[in-house]
Order: structure tokens, then C-alpha cells, then sequence
């Protein structure tokens, strides 16, 4: 009888230990997924403080340990657009539209234009803007209307001041029929809600009337010589228009 009862009693205590062995093994699981949702939340609420504070420091708050990257498709007046990160596979495309605009791309873009002297010269330019995109300091896109190379549209991050700086040409086949304005604003939308950047900017020629125009089409308002590009900065003639961003708590 009392060997019987040793060996009850020998089952219940494992049992017990068992029990107890489980619910520290549930504690410690359970503990280490709050622990690591807790971490998870302490992460997110840094990284907000962190663009929070960014933005009070007149920083922009762009994500630049990502590569940037815009893809848009929409109609102007019954075209098909579509404005996509600039790739290698263009570079041919790039230098023939702008061979045959050439003479009036080199007035407004004497900096770069050029010096674009074969496809090479293209690929090596593209190269250089992918390396930025992907360092997060600016993006080139180009414009596709029905499928075919119409130009480019830029956004050239400038971290000390959290702008933008929008840039852009098209060949004269595709002037005049919105596709720059709504270029842009597609644009100067990514830069504002997918960026939060505080301003963006577009810096034109001073006799550039059509490219003013597009600026203020776009809503952006005159700024003299207060914004403009790095590029363009030790460059008389040129003017600068600029759009705060409303939604960036700054």
C-alpha cells in the first residue's frame, strides 16, 4: 500500500515539474516577445523623434539609407505618361533625343550638355545618378509619353536644408501639351508626402519664360536668388522659385 502511494506520489511531483518547467518555458517565450515588440516600439518612436528633431534643425527628413525611387503612370490629354528611375538600358535613348535637341538644350543646360558627347558619355552620367540614388542624395527620372523617351525630371536633395531642388528638360516634340507641369507635380508630390521635405525649389534661367511659366503653374513663387541650385549658384541669370511643404511639422 504504501509502495503504491511512493509511486503516485513519484508521478504527481514529475507531473507538477512538468507543469512548472512549461509555464517557465511559456514565461520565457512570452517575455521575450514583449520584449522584442517593446524594442520594435521604442525603435519607431526614436526614429519619429529623430525625424521630429531633423526637421526643427531645418534638416529634411528623406529616408537615406534606402535607395530613392519614383514610378508614375497617368494621362495627359490622352497621352500615356509614365516617369520611372533613369537605368543604364536608357542611355542610348537619352543621348539620341537630346542629339536631335542639342542646339536649344545648350542654352539653358551649358554645364552638362556639352559634355555629353556620345552614348558613353551618357552611361557614365547615368552611373553617377544611380550611385546618388542610391545614397540617397537625388534621383533622375525619365518621362515616357507612350512608351517613347520624352526627357527627364530630377530631384536633387539638399540635406543641410531639407529641399529639393526639381529640375527637368523634354524634347520639342512634347513642349506644350502639360506634360512638364504634371511632371513636375508628380514630382514635387513625392517630394513633399513620400520625403517630407520642408521646400522644394526650381531654379530657371532668367530668360527662360516657358520654364518660369511651369514653376508657377506648379505653385511654386518667385524667390529671386534665394534657393537656387548648387549647381547654379556661381552662375549669373538665374532665379529661383520655391514651395514650402505644409504638411512637414517644421
Amino acid at each position: 500500500f504504501f509502495r503504491r502511494i511512493g509511486i503516485a506520489f513519484h508521478f504527481s511531483s514529475a507531473a507538477v515539474q512538468i507543469s512548472i518547467s512549461k509555464r517557465r518555458r511559456m514565461a520565457t517565450t512570452t517575455m521575450r516577445v514583449v520584449g522584442s515588440l517593446a524594442a520594435g516600439a521604442v525603435a519607431i518612436g526614436v526614429r519619429r523623434l529623430i525625424i521630429r528633431a531633423s526637421n526643427q534643425l531645418g534638416k529634411s527628413a528623406w529616408p537615406t539609407w534606402e535607395e530613392l525611387r519614383v514610378d508614375y503612370q497617368f494621362d495627359v490629354r490622352g497621352r500615356s505618361v509614365r516617369i520611372r528611375n533613369v537605368e543604364l538600358r536608357d542611355a542610348v535613348s537619352l543621348f539620341e533625343l537630346l542629339e536631335r535637341n542639342r542646339t536649344r538644350l545648350e542654352r539653358w543646360f551649358s554645364h552638362w550638355v556639352p559634355k555629353m558627347k556620345s552614348p558613353r558619355d551618357e552611361e557614365v552620367f547615368i552611373q553617377k545618378t544611380m550611385h546618388d540614388r542610391k545614397h540617397g542624395k537625388g534621383i533622375v527620372a525619365v518621362v515616357e509619353v507612350d512608351g517613347e523617351i520624352a526627357g527627364t525630371c530630377s530631384l536633387l536633395l539638399e540635406n543641410g536644408r531639407g529641399t529639393g531642388h526639381i529640375g527637368y528638360w523634354i524634347g520639342r516634340a512634347w513642349e506644350g501639351q502639360g506634360i512638364v507641369s504634371a511632371t513636375v507635380r508628380r514630382i514635387k508630390s513625392y517630394a513633399f508626402l513620400s520625403l517630407q521635405l520642408r521646400r522644394v525649389a526650381i531654379t530657371i534661367d532668367s530668360t527662360n519664360a516657358r520654364s518660369g511659366r511651369v514653376a508657377r503653374r506648379c505653385g511654386l513663387q518667385e524667390a529671386g536668388t534665394k534657393y537656387l541650385s548648387p549647381m547654379w549658384r556661381e552662375v549669373p541669370g538665374h532665379e529661383s522659385f520655391v514651395q514650402l511643404n505644409d504638411r512637414c511639422r517644421c
